[in-house]
């Protein structure tokens, strides 16, 4: 029987919070890189984990979300933390489509 990577780690990391990163999630399921946000230490996981088509196949049986088997199902409130102009170019649209009275 084969043991998943995840196994023992932070689950954190696999259903991130607003502005939370999923590269350590990826990285340990896909096979890359990332820096302990702890130890600042660099981990690098070579290859793809054993288990992941059958963590995607549990994920897609139960609708979950977080990052199952290499790929991410967003939660409600996570945001990518590259993705700052998202809540301004909204707020500017929702202000831009206010009702003008008669007199403008």
């Amino acid at each position: 029987m084969f043991r998943s990577r995840c196994f023992g780690a932070d689950p954190n990391l696999f259903i991130p919070g607003r502005g939370q990163s999923i590269e350590p999630a990826l990285a340990i399921c896909n096979g890359g890189s990332f820096v302990d946000r702890r130890t600042h230490e660099l981990i690098t996981y070579v290859g793809e984990c054993s288990v992941k088509a059958d963590c995607r196949g549990y994920q897609q049986s139960r609708n979950e979300m977080g990052v199952w088997g290499g790929e991410f199902f967003p939660t409600k409130d996570w945001q990518d933390p590259d993705d700052e102009v998202s809540e301004v170019a909204v707020v500017v649209t929702l202000q831009d489509a206010r009702p003008q009275s008669a007199n403008d």
